[in-house]
């Protein structure tokens, strides 16, 4: 940076000297100012090369050679003993799992409509015979109807009854109660099983 200041502060001294010198005529100072326009001069402007630097190798570098040699030199290992460890491993003991006791279930005997057993229902009157049945309650519902007594003195009453019957225990089961159908040609025993089922159920209501 000081070389490049000085070669500029040299080029302009220079430059001052060229206009001084252009000046003069044969040996005369400047001439007054005239009222020509002056010329510009241009100065070129020359930036200095940089000079090659030249690195110099160092002396400990070199001198260092000796040493590295030194430490190259095989060096003979040096064992240690291992110390030995003893580990002792703690013995365990099994736990013993005591399993919990099973929590008592309570289970409904009974959670439907009526209490469980048979119910006999009364005599009833079926104009051409008696009619009598039995209510079976398991589980609280009615499972079975069983049929004591019903007109079957006439075969008529055979044929009809032997017809109706099964439809007016089937129909009480899925009622679960006496309100059932009619069976159409048997009225009487229809109305008589109503009246001595109701008795019955109201004994398993009670």
């Amino acid at each position: 940076m000081k070389k490049f200041l000085l070669s500029f502060v040299l080029i302009i001294a220079f430059a001052f000297y060229v206009m001084l010198s252009s000046g003069r005529t044969n040996g005369q100072p400047l001439a007054t100012i005239t009222d020509q326009t002056p010329t510009t001069s241009v100065i070129p402007i020359v930036s200095p090369t940089p000079s090659p630097t030249t690195i110099k190798p160092s002396e400990d570098i070199a001198s260092g050679s000796d040493e590295d040699s030194e430490d190259d030199a095989p060096k003979t290992p040096v064992t240690k003993p291992t110390p030995k460890v003893t580990v002792s491993t703690p013995s365990i003991k099994p736990k013993t799992v005591v399993a919990p006791a099973p929590t008592p279930v309570s289970v409904a005997v009974n959670s439907g409509l009526y209490k469980n057993g048979s119910y006999t229902g009364p005599v009833t009157d079926a104009y051409y015979g008696n009619m009598q049945v039995v209510a079976t309650i398991s589980g609280g519902r009615l499972s079975d109807v069983t049929f004591l007594q019903y007109p079957s003195d006439r075969r008529t009453s055979q044929q009809i009854n032997s017809r109706a019957t099964p439809i007016l225990r089937s129909e009480a089961i899925a009622a679960q109660s006496a309100k059932v159908n009619i069976v159409s040609g048997a009225t009487q025993t229809s109305q008589a099983f109503v009246q001595s089922l109701s008795s019955a159920l109201a004994l398993a209501t009670n």
